[in-house]
């Protein structure tokens, strides 16, 4: 407070950064009311859809003054009880089949990741042998395709340092016969 007031230009900028403190927090006052209201508002909507899954039991005094009404409640609370198995035994089923799916996921993924056919493996089993054969066969090819390509790449390189010599000689010679006939 003591520099801004010795100071005129600082002064405006200090009353500036007050009220932009003031106004922020009003902004904060109303997103915290705006929060609390909306938290109200979840808490009474899932007391709301508690309410309404749990229906309160008749009250017995009810049903021992009116003859007709306790019938209806018996059978209303045997529902409830049938209703009740059929929800635990549809979660059964649905957890069983989690269950299997997990599994056939875990097989899907054992089989995408597996391991190098060995030799000992295949010998003993007929229907993998003739792949395993199939496999080192193809491995001749292309190591025989491999060494084809080598002994062309081999004679390229011999034909081009014959060329290359045969030039080097033509040069040779002909820097000879430059010698021979130059003046000094």
């Amino acid at each position: 407070m003591e520099f801004s007031r010795f100071h005129e230009e600082i002064h405006p900028m200090y009353e500036r950064l007050l009220n932009n403190r003031k106004e922020w927090k009003a902004l904060g006052d109303e997103y915290d009311a705006k929060m609390k209201a909306l938290e109200e508002e979840k808490k009474k909507e899932e007391e709301k859809m508690a309410a309404q899954q749990e229906l309160p039991p008749l009250e017995p005094e009810f049903s021992r003054f009116h003859e007709e009404i306790h019938p209806m409640y018996e059978r209303l609370l045997n529902n409830r009880k049938e209703w009740k198995a059929l929800g635990d035994e549809y979660d059964a089923k649905m957890k069983a089949l989690e269950e299997e799916k997990k599994k056939e996921e875990e097989k899907m993924a054992a089989q995408q990741e597996l391991p190098p056919l060995e030799p000992e493996f295949s010998r003993f089993h007929e229907e993998i042998h003739p792949m395993y054969e199939r496999l080192l066969n193809n491995r001749k090819e292309w190591k025989a395709l491999g060494d084809e390509y080598d002994a062309k790449m081999k004679a390229l390189e011999e034909e081009k340092k014959k060329e290359e010599e045969k030039m080097a000689a033509q040069q040779g010679s002909y820097d000879k016969l430059q010698w021979k006939n130059s003046p000094l």
